[in-house]
């Protein structure tokens, strides 16, 4: 074979086998026992050819080998995945990376792979849920209606033209915070003052919520640290990292507000300030709850989400009902508001919008449901390399092949 390729250096195989990509995929091709590399001397077409070469890649790099003694082969890195399987998912990732115009495969970055429409329709209808149950046990379907229509949308809108989120990490450091710290303190605290005095609680019940809210809200300063992926050891370091911040954040906003709304059910005075609509409306708790949800929005999600928050809060807010006559419902409402905050503030992290998205497209079949298990075995296979905090393709023109052929 050697010696017909110096007789004949431009026939297909000697012009194909001129990179270093197509002689390494060339080795892995025929290089295994019994493979016979004198049938690439018959190819009358060097793009036929190459052709070829890239798609053995994935199959061989898939090829099913013995396992050591003991090795348990749903977990091993030769026995969980098949070619076929592999050449679906890859196929996907390779085709949403040619789509987005990158060579970088960032795990914060997958959200785009799913259509805009779908991606914030997703995160509505879930935030939707917890606030509609939450109207629901509240006063029944008409008040389940408006809180679900109303944070449901504002989390659309947000999710549709607001700003996506970036990998964060979790660092405790206490020098040089103390400023941020109390500042943060501080606007939580307003927030829980203002919807402690709407809602007409007891003076403790307010300082209360002071408290907490304030702690809520400066925890953030050590929750929400920028992330540089160039300079991270590997993809799992950042999601592992960012997804503690942004659990332990959503946790600390579904306790508070969770808090707040159980007690306002269970101790409001029912003080009517500026009712309209027959009572069925005042205007100050509107004011409260309009205020409190534009600064919860802007402390998560800055500008846009400000605004659709405190429209939501507005017109939430200012519903009166009956308080609580069953001392059971104050916490089932609790759970569920603080449930669906604690969800608005986890897809507002980049670990929430991954989480979210990664598991629509698992549900429906493009992607495996241990999607960084499945990076990291194609990265140990040679099908990706890593580049940092992200995964790159071994080779542009795999990942272009790869995605022509799952287009």
């Amino acid at each position: 074979m050697a010696e017909r390729l110096g007789r004949e250096p431009g026939a297909p195989l000697g012009r194909v086998l001129r990179t270093p990509l197509m002689v390494d995929l060339a080795r892995i091709a025929y290089g295994r026992p019994g493979a016979d590399p004198a049938e690439l001397l018959d190819a009358e077409d060097a793009e036929v050819l190459e052709g070829r070469l890239l798609d053995s890649f994935v199959p061989n790099a898939y090829a099913q080998v013995p396992q050591p003694p003991g090795r348990n082969p749903k977990t091993s890195p030769s026995g969980r995945y098949t070619a076929a399987q592999a050449a679906h998912w890859l196929g996907f990732l390779a085709r949403h990376l040619e789509q987005t115009r990158t060579r970088d495969l960032a795990w914060w970055q997958l959200y785009r792979a799913v259509p805009v429409r779908t991606r914030s329709g997703l995160v509505g209808v879930l935030i939707a849920v917890f606030f509609a149950a939450t109207g629901w046990v509240d006063e029944g379907p008409g008040l389940a209606a408006i809180y679900g229509l109303s944070f449901g949308a504002a989390a659309y809108l947000t999710h549709r033209f607001g700003r996506a989120p970036e990998p964060l990490r979790t660092e405790l450091r206490f020098a040089g915070a103390a400023a941020k710290f109390a500042g943060r303190f501080a606007l939580g605290a307003v927030v829980g003052v203002l919807l402690g005095l709407g809602w007409s609680l007891a003076t403790g019940l307010v300082v209360l919520l002071a408290l907490v809210f304030g702690l809520v809200f400066a925890v953030h300063v050590w929750l929400a640290k920028p992330v540089d992926a160039s300079r991270v050891a590997s993809p799992g370091t950042i999601l592992r990292n960012e997804r503690t911040g942004a659990i332990a954040l959503s946790v600390s906003f579904l306790v508070s507000l969770g808090l707040f709304d159980g007690m306002a059910f269970a101790f409001t005075a029912q003080t009517r300030f500026l009712p309209v609509l027959g009572g069925r409306y005042d205007l100050a708790l509107a004011f409260a709850g309009g205020l409190a949800g534009a600064l919860f929005g802007f402390f998560m999600a800055r500008g846009v989400a400000a605004v659709c928050y405190g429209l939501a809060g507005a017109i939430a807010g200012g519903q009166v009902f009956p308080p609580a006559t069953n001392p059971v419902l104050p916490f089932v409402v609790g759970v569920c508001f603080g449930g669906g905050i604690g969800l608005a503030v986890l897809v507002t992290r980049a670990w929430g919008t991954y989480f979210v998205h990664h598991v629509w497209l698992a549900a429906t079949g493009r992607l495996p449901w241990r999607l960084m298990h499945f990076l990291d075995d194609a990265h140990r296979r040679g099908v990706l390399r890593q580049a940092g905090g992200v995964y790159q393709f071994r080779h542009a023109r795999v990942q272009e092949r790869l995605a022509a052929l799952a287009g």
